[in-house]
């Protein structure tokens, strides 16, 4: 019992180092996987943005540090997009053992994220994941119908 204990106090500077690990490698699957299916079907491809990169990094990493997905205090980044139509956010999790292409599979066979991440009114986008210190990679994708100018 004591080996456990001790092993486990070892390893526990390491799972707080991982609630801030960012994970492009996740991240980067699922824009591509994103970006070929909207031009699979004829949509435009997202242009990256930065301002919703900061505000995807913001949100993920509420997640990552809650260790659980939510849309809680999304609406508090709706003004700095400003004048828009149309504004979306779609979040995810997986275990870090998993491919980086799962998040991208759970949003394409849930109708709701799958209608969000295809809408053809959207135009820029950004995604970014951290993984938790639970072992889980948290994602959230942003997109936007305008281009954000946030202070």
């Amino acid at each position: 019992m004591r080996r456990i204990i001790i092993l486990a106090l070892a390893f526990m500077p390491l799972l707080l180092l991982a609630a801030t690990c960012a994970s492009p490698e996740y991240a980067n699957t699922s824009w591509v996987e994103v970006q070929k299916e909207r031009e699979r079907l004829g949509l435009p491809t997202f242009e990256w943005n930065d301002e919703l990169a900061a505000i995807a990094s913001v949100r993920t990493g509420q997640m990552a540090d809650s260790l659980r997905i939510s849309h809680d205090g999304t609406r508090d980044y709706f003004p700095c997009v400003g004048t828009y139509d149309y504004i979306g956010e779609v979040v995810g999790r997986q275990p870090l053992w998993e491919k980086p292409d799962a998040i991208w599979y759970g949003w394409q066979n849930s109708p709701g994220h799958y209608w969000a991440v295809t809408l053809p009114q959207f135009k820029y986008g950004a995604i970014v994941a951290y993984v938790g210190a639970d072992g889980w990679v948290y994602e959230a994708l942003w997109m936007s119908s305008v281009k954000p100018d946030c202070p």
